[in-house]
């Protein structure tokens, strides 16, 4: 009897130690939310590589609201924008030189201190290159007076795809909301 106990014993002690992990997936860690089916990591849009580990660039980006944040309270020469007030302001999106969009929504008298935000629907199809946000006083429709202006690259591989993006020096800040798109 006890040959036969010591038998099954090490017959299972065998059985368990031979067993194989069939499990494709069992050594593979998949990056950024990405996950592991059949041994294969499935990626989340925006990444790819056998571990989901490198960053796409995006086709486009849509800038679906600009938010003024920050802005000089007078003129360079010191005066104030308006004569009693604050700036109207606006602003205009260029690449290049050239106008991407040109807000024709203006705040008027705006306070110091305060953010304001215009909605848009900006498509930048260089999501990769430098353009630049330019912000000013509208007085009239022939009279617009530079506040200040700013470059920005919309994308910067290794930040991932924040939602919010800010362009902002020691003069000008916005905020910009975003949507990214894969192709």
């Amino acid at each position: 009897m006890r040959t036969l106990i010591a038998t099954l014993l090490c017959s299972m002690l065998f059985v368990t130690c031979q067993k194989e992990d069939n499990d494709p997936c069992s050594n593979i860690i998949c990056m950024n939310d990405g996950f592991c089916a059949n041994g294969t990591c499935n990626c989340k849009e925006g990444y790819t590589g056998s571990d989901c580990s490198q960053e796409k660039t995006p086709s486009s980006i849509t800038i679906t609201a600009v938010t003024v944040t920050k802005w000089p309270a007078t003129e360079s020469n010191g005066g104030g924008w308006d004569l009693f007030d604050g700036p109207d302001l606006t602003f205009i999106l260029r690449k290049n030189g050239t106008n991407v969009y040109s807000s024709d929504i203006f705040y008027e008298n705006a306070v110091q201190g305060q953010s304001y935000t215009f909605n848009t629907n900006i498509e930048l199809l260089f999501p990769d290159e430098s353009y630049q946000l330019e912000l000013y006083d509208y007085d009239s429709s022939s009279a617009y007076d530079l506040i200040s202006d700013i470059s920005f690259i919309p994308f910067i591989e290794g930040k991932d795809f924040p939602s919010t993006g800010r362009a902002e020096n020691s003069i000008i800040a916005f905020e910009l909301e975003m949507t990214y798109k894969f192709n």
